[in-house]
């Protein structure tokens, strides 16, 4: 998503230089649709229009910049903010994500600054120890906790300061780091996403070395650099590019690459070691699966996902004691939303037990979620007829018949086909 966003984002930016530069009026309307594919892509191309004012006020004559045209464009921005929150009921959603997540919107907005110093610092350099598929990063609880804090603050600001200073002598400069902050406003302020992704610095780096490419060419001009010396330097850091991209690829030829190198470098990270574990489980090994789930258990005992995964691994190994121990305290306010075949094994485990409101109900998510999941119905309609629930069971083994796309002579079948007459006599 990020990727495609990127790549339409850029497109239009260019067509709309293009058609400022003197190009035919379609080429605006190639922007526009470029700009709305990079927004279809992913959401935080929603400002991409900020540039633009940017480039107008940098570049053109500011004619843009009649009291009618930034009326109109006014208008038209509040009328698409208005939309989106209305449409998606933003406040409300935001209040809801934020009670889900380990941290407040306070805490968020003050560790921002520090994650994107930390972005700053990975662009200028990308050695593979520095890399991750998942950061885990300490939050900020006020300006002076981590100091790195406002620390950060004041380089961010000094950075954006230095921009708007020499918008008149180096309007490029000024261009690529306004670029910069203006596509982090999305992903790196007050919405509750994750705190960190290093894929969301992508669009942005561009106006980076964008600033960092005519920074070398004033250094050029005021040094009187030799061309065949710069060659050399970039030749230079192409190779050492290239080199970096080949070591960290191998960090990325599987899943269990990529998690081992991420829990190598966040040994406490439980999300880090239960997505190993879950890559082990599709690569079968159950036995490194399971000492990966033990160890995110250890980092953090109360982690849903994890306690879960194990105790399916243990249900498929026949430990169904040990499997429960796991899962008998869960509440669907603990469990939160997992795939079908999570609660479809969750389900099994509670029947094997007797705990049949409990395997019910796990049944019933996994049937809402995936409709024409058809071993799930056929579960749900034998706890439905040890509870006693007969025309549940019936309509539960129906949709299995329903749904099932295996062999007609598939002894499930027969089963269902002879309960449903069964329940009916009944």
């Amino acid at each position: 998503m990020t990727l495609l966003s990127s790549l339409f984002s850029l497109l239009s930016f260019y067509l709309f230089v293009q058609w400022r530069g003197g190009a035919r009026k379609w080429y605006a309307v190639l922007s526009l649709a470029a700009w709305l594919l990079a927004v279809g892509s992913k959401e935080n191309a929603f400002l991409l229009p900020l540039s633009f004012v940017a480039y107008e006020f940098l570049f053109t004559d500011r004619r843009f910049f009649r009291v009618k045209n930034l009326a109109t464009l006014l208008i038209i921005f509040m009328c698409l903010a208005g939309f989106t929150i209305k449409r998606y009921d933003l406040v409300n959603k935001i209040e809801i994500d934020y009670s889900r997540r380990e941290f407040s919107m306070k805490e968020r907005l003050l560790t921002q600054p520090r994650i994107v110093t930390f972005h700053i610092s990975q662009l200028l350099a990308p050695f593979p120890s520095r890399l991750a598929l998942r950061h885990e990063i300490e939050k900020s609880t006020s300006w002076f906790a981590p100091p790195t804090t406002i620390l950060s603050l004041l380089f961010l600001g000094t950075l954006l300061g230095v921009g708007l200073a020499l918008r008149s002598r180096q309007p490029l400069i000024c261009f690529g780091i306004w670029w910069f902050f203006a596509n982090l406003l999305v992903e790196s302020t007050f919405l509750p996403l994750e705190m960190i992704y290093e894929h969301r610095i992508y669009l942005p780096s561009v106006g980076l070395f964008l600033a960092l490419a005519q920074v070398v060419v004033v250094l050029k001009r005021r040094t009187q650099i030799s061309n065949k010396h710069l060659q050399y330097a970039f030749s230079l850091l192409i190779l050492c590019s290239g080199v970096l991209s080949f070591l960290r690829n191998q960090d990325w030829r599987d899943e269990i690459s990529l998690w081992s190198d991420n829990a190598r470098k966040y040994p406490a990270s439980f999300r880090s070691w239960n997505n190993l574990g879950t890559a082990y489980i599709k690569g079968g090994q159950t036995a490194l699966a399971e000492k990966a789930f033990q160890r995110a258990l250890e980092s953090q005992p109360d982690y849903p996902p994890a306690r879960v995964n194990l105790a399916i691994l243990w249900k498929n190994e026949g430990k169904v004691e040990e499997a429960y121990s796991l899962i008998k305290d869960f509440r669907e306010t603990k469990i939160g939303t997992f795939s079908a075949e999570i609660y479809y094994n969750m389900g099994a485990i509670f029947a094997s037990k007797g705990i049949l409101d409990w395997a019910i109900f796990h049944y019933v998510q996994a049937v809402n979620r995936l409709p024409d999941y058809p071993e799930a119905h056929f579960n749900l309609a034998l706890v439905y007829r040890r509870a006693g629930k007969k025309v549940e069971a019936r309509q539960s083994f129906q949709r299995f018949l329903d749904y099932w796309r295996g062999p007609s002579n598939s002894p499930f079948v027969a089963d269902a086909k002879s309960s449903i007459q069964e329940l009916a006599i009944q």
